[in-house]
């Protein structure tokens, strides 16, 4: 017997993402389930399911949408570059919300509260998503260093396996 699994969105999640779609009708939910394979089975199992809701005269209902994964050359890379990306259009965002707020605004007490204000949302962006994403940056270049010297000691052991005559340079 052969069991598929589709993980259905629960109903609060199916309301919620009506409540998006009013926003931005292009949005779409995504839901992951990792489930434990046996150990006879060996590996584990991971289902995704894409769907965006329909308002029917019985309730919101959830209409399945087809996911394509698609794999890039390098993940990590635009992993992290989507991550500073996103802490960069964080920062502009803060930025501009204030200079749209002093618009007309001649009070220099307000500005200065304004400017107090943008400083405690910088700082909290700051340590919400900038510290995490330094530590994670620093990790990733951390584990390419130990890689590097794993490699490095890699080749020192098959040059002196090699011995001195073996390891001459014919170009190739």
């Amino acid at each position: 017997c052969v069991c598929v699994c589709v993980v259905q969105p629960p109903v609060a999640d199916v309301r919620t993402q009506l409540m998006y779609q009013q926003m931005d009708p292009t949005f779409v939910g995504l839901i992951f389930a990792y489930f434990n394979r046996n150990a006879y089975q060996h590996g584990n199992k991971l289902l995704a399911t894409c769907f965006q809701a329909v308002d029917t005269d019985s309730g919101p209902q959830h209409s399945l949408i087809p996911l394509r994964i698609i794999s890039l050359p390098n993940p990590a890379r635009h992993v992290l570059s989507s991550r500073a990306d996103i802490f960069s259009t964080l920062i502009q965002e803060e930025c501009s919300h204030q200079q749209a707020s002093r618009v007309g605004q001649r009070d220099p007490l307000c500005a200065t509260f304004g400017q107090h204000l943008l400083g405690q949302r910088l700082c909290s962006l700051h340590a919400t998503v900038g510290q995490p994403l330094l530590r994670s940056f620093q990790e990733r270049f951390r584990r390419g260093q130990e890689q590097v010297q794993r490699l490095e000691a890699r080749i020192a052991l098959l040059q002196a396996t090699l011995g001195p005559d073996d390891t001459t340079d014919d170009g190739l």
